[in-house]
């Protein structure tokens, strides 16, 4: 981070350095070049930048991205990003291409946005749903077996890592459940040949045979399980790793479901959120975003008194 910028300030000030790419971007430019980094990095390169941008009249700030509120921000960001956002013109994202529908296209900003008439436009279109606890992982399980089967992509999002764990205890015995040689994960949980699982820790050790590296909150199918536990993975555009035992017991889990920050930023055919009391409202737009062709959400009634246009509120949260 820190050396990187000091090598790019001394080229030619046509130089481009991106340190990373995400939907909310920060930028720095000057005569220098163009700097760019997520919030999250912001902590790790604000006091070399700062110290730049005091220096430097001729450096120009500029922020991209979307309110900060409306997605879920970066763990850990730097509060110099917020403070930016807050003070800086900027540009907001404001056109979404993902959906196929156009209606669910202007939903989409208006559940960012906090309107109700969203959430209304939602449940019109039989999108929003209730579940009680002890059913819901057997209604998500068949929703995703159905999906897939037609050869839809499916992204399941949950609030919290314990919902996601029981819906994926569910896919997985759906998927196989007379299985018996598995691996044992980093959650409780049990792999095997065929499931789909998350990679919790970035290694800079473990490479695919495409060259990429392995990091956290990627996800992959198992192809294959060594003896001692290790396990190889695939994945169609990052290539096929081999994740060694101890890795496997320390940081790896079932992926189908995962929590918000773990799908923010993919595009599937199907969305599946799962929702309940504690969801904040920048957690349900991002769960509620994730499919091209439809998303549904399923809030969580264990009173079995929620009707579908009371769902609403819960929805739009803060």
């Amino acid at each position: 981070g820190d050396r990187r910028l000091g090598q790019e300030r001394e080229r030619s000030r046509a130089n481009v350095v991106t340190i990373s790419s995400c939907d909310e971007e920060l930028q720095l430019e000057s005569r220098f070049g163009v700097h760019a980094m997520k919030p999250g990095l912001v902590e790790r390169v604000q006091r070399t930048v700062g110290a730049e941008v005091d220096r430097d009249r001729h450096v120009k700030r500029r922020c991209r991205r979307d309110d900060r509120i409306e997605q879920l921000p970066a763990v850990g960001r730097g509060g110099v990003f917020a403070h930016w956002s807050d003070t800086l013109p900027h540009l907001t994202l404001d056109t979404p291409r993902r959906f196929t529908d156009r209606w669910e296209a202007a939903a989409s900003l208006g559940l960012r946005a906090g309107y109700s008439d969203a959430v209304a436009e939602c449940a019109n279109h039989g999108r929003l749903h209730t579940a009680h606890p002890a059913t819901l992982a057997g209604q998500v399980a068949r929703a995703h077996s159905h999906h897939t089967n037609a050869g839809r992509t499916v992204a399941i999002t949950t609030t919290d890592a314990e919902t996601a764990r029981s819906i994926n205890r569910e896919i997985q015995w759906h998927a196989h459940p007379s299985a018996r040689h598995a691996v044992a994960l980093h959650d409780g949980t049990n792999a095997f040949v065929g499931d789909q699982i998350t990679t919790r820790r970035n290694d800079p050790h473990l490479m695919t045979d495409y060259g990429q590296k392995v990091r956290n909150r990627h996800t992959w199918t198992v192809v294959a399980i060594r003896p001692g536990g290790g396990i190889a993975v695939t994945h169609p555009d990052r290539g096929t790793a081999e994740l060694p035992d101890a890795f496997v017991r320390a940081n790896v889990e079932l992926g189908w479901a995962v929590t918000g920050y773990g799908n923010q930023g993919d595009t599937v055919d199907i969305g599946i959120a799962v929702l309940d009391a504690t969801t904040s409202r920048n957690h349900a737009y991002v769960a509620m975003t994730r499919g091209r062709h439809a998303n549904h959400a399923l809030l969580v009634d264990a009173s079995g008194t929620i009707a579908q246009f009371d769902i609403g509120p819960h929805l739009l949260r803060v």
